[in-house]
């Protein structure tokens, strides 16, 4: 209808699309071949957008195309989320089967144990070891399934005499128990070390002993019995009808005395028993030496490498208990024993265990009555003879008097009261310097005892030093000095105490500004110190530090002595 092209309202290609149909119909009627022939052109035109006047109808056909564009991208991202989520789901289905898996072969495994275990009952059922099982045997085991643990059901399902296992808990000794007071139970050893049994699964186990028959050995090493666990073993023991040969209660804490006079009983009426494990405590030591002394065979104890029995009152009387009680130890390769009431003559006994004991390589007697500090196996170089004498790696010196025998000097002079005096300078204890370098008499005058001094002249600061050495340091509390002139002149009046890590950096311990204590021939005096140091352990190098004229008016430095008090510690 070319009259009608390029005429019209913005809608006009639409408008021609409608006459079109109706004109369709019209010519159809009259000319079907001609209608087929103008609709395919028409199609054309209008699918190519080239109808005259049709701008309007590009632009729809562009955002249909971009739509389509965005819908195909938004299809591929779906596409490649669902690739992802299905991988991520994989995954998880892989990881829950290996789960499952896991738990599968451990109720596996708890099964093929029950299983056995009732297998072994009723091949057994028939024909027990003395004729039928008794039906409290069988219903105490079926408890044990309740609260399964494997080597209790593994013991029980192969008909072993002996049950290993370090996971019995107090809820699993109820059921353990009443299969041992059966008359059918055939377990001759019981090894339960480091279970978790506590008092009452031991009082449990113990009370078990009273009717068992058959129990031979019973080791309940770390098993926390406690104290009352303890003794109500060994009440049982004394009246238990099984002949028991063997019990071990080490690494339990139990060694009071109450329980060493259990124990006591409970071996001098079970004649079986040849091995008794038990600890070895402060608490009861002289109780628990003397149970041993009566039959030593008869006792393996626990004892740590360096035994501290320090302050423990042990008088005379006591030693050969302990002497006989230390032959059986044989891990222990030191003892402590200061701070006691030991005397010379005790003393030899213990040197008999030196003889005898080739474990212990000391015996430390360090503020006891008897000469010797320290009992030493001569033979061996490699002792740290301070780690015996002084387990904790510390000793205090309180002063008493000037120049006492409880100072730093002279604790170095006799290497730990160990040996007979020497100059502690003399025996490489300690070193000395001063700020000459050089001095009129020897440095060791100024740590010695003796009467005798060491002088720096014509200098308005002078110093004396001393170092304790590596791996030593004191915190102190006091320090004595002896003038170092047979005259008393030139002696001391303003000068310093001073301390260092490094001999770099120094603190000022005591400080004195004409200070008229030290009046006379080799005078002494002592000076309490009231010092806090950053570092608790105090220092390892000290000097004495002039920095003024003397008593004569003269820039001379004298010193005949020093000693020094306080904590020491060393490595």
């Amino acid at each position: 209808d070319g009259k009608h092209v390029g005429r019209g309202t913005e809608n006009a290609p639409l408008n021609r699309v409608k006459r079109w149909g109706t004109h369709k119909d019209r010519l159809s009627r009259t000319s079907p071949t001609a209608a087929s022939h103008a609709e395919g052109e028409i199609g054309e035109t209008l699918a190519a957008g080239k109808v005259e006047g049709g701008g309007e109808m590009a632009r729809p056909a562009e955002k249909i195309a971009q739509l389509e564009a965005a819908l195909e991208k938004k299809d591929q991202e779906v596409s490649v989320l669902k690739l992802t989520s299905r991988r991520l789901e994989e995954e998880i289905n892989s990881l829950k089967a290996l789960v499952e898996e896991g738990f599968d072969a451990a109720d596996q495994k708890t099964e093929e144990v029950k299983k056995a275990l009732e297998d072994r009952m009723n091949t057994i059922e028939g024909a027990s070891w003395s004729g039928r099982l008794t039906s409290k045997y069988l219903t105490a085991s079926e408890r044990l399934k309740i609260e399964p643990d494997v080597g209790i059901l593994f013991a029980l399902s192969t008909g072993s005499k002996t049950i290993t296992s370090d996971t019995v808990k107090e809820q699993t000794c109820v059921a353990l128990s009443e299969v041992l007071r059966t008359q059918d139970c055939r377990v001759e050893v019981l090894e339960l070390a480091h279970s978790t049994l506590g008092v009452r699964g031991t009082i449990m186990l113990s009370q078990t002993m009273s009717v068992n028959s058959v129990l031979t050995t019973l080791n309940l090493a770390s098993c926390g019995i406690g104290a009352a666990g303890a003794i109500a073993l060994w009440h049982y023991t004394k009246a238990t009808k099984c002949p028991l040969e063997v019990i071990d209660i080490r690494d339990n804490n139990v060694g009071l005395a109450r329980v060493v006079e259990a124990m006591e009983q409970a071996v001098h009426k079970k004649t079986t028993l040849r091995a008794v494990g038990f600890d070895f405590s402060r608490d009861a030591l002289i109780e628990a030496c003397r149970v041993v002394q009566q039959d030593p065979d008869r006792f393996h104890l626990h004892a740590p490498p360096l035994l501290d029995l320090s302050s423990c009152s042990i008088m005379d009387q006591d030693v050969p208990a302990i002497a006989s009680l230390l032959l059986r130890i044989s891990v222990t390769t030191s003892v402590n024993l200061n701070n006691n009431e030991i005397t010379d003559e005790a003393a030899m006994e213990l040197v008999k265990v030196l003889e005898v004991n080739e474990c212990i390589q000391a015996i430390a007697l360090a503020n006891n009555p008897c000469q010797a500090a320290i009992l030493l196996r001569e033979t061996d170089e490699r002792l740290d003879v301070w780690a015996c004498l002084y387990p904790s790696k510390t000793v205090r010196f309180d002063y008493l008097s000037d120049f006492d025998e409880h100072g730093l000097m002279y604790f170095l002079g006799t290497q730990g009261r160990t040996r007979a005096y020497q100059n502690p300078a003399k025996i490489g204890q300690l070193s000395v310097s001063s700020s000459e370098g050089k001095a009129k008499q020897n440095f060791h005058a100024v740590v010695g005892r003796e009467r005798a001094g060491c002088a720096i002249y014509y200098k308005t600061v002078s110093w004396f030093s001393l170092d304790l050495g590596k791996g030593r340091s004191l915190s102190p509390t006091a320090y004595t000095l002896r003038h170092g002139r047979e005259d008393g002149t030139d002696a001391l009046r303003t000068w310093e105490l001073q301390g260092s890590h490094d001999g770099k950096v120094w603190s000022v311990i005591k400080s004195h500004d004409n200070d008229t204590a030290l009046t006379g021939a080799w005078s002494t005096a002592t000076w309490l110190v009231d010092y806090h140091s950053d570092t608790p352990k105090g220092f390892q190098m000290f000097r004495l530090l002039k920095r003024g004229l003397n008593s004569s008016g003269k820039d001379h430095l004298h010193v005949g002595g020093i000693e020094l008090y306080g904590d020491l510690f060393f490595d």
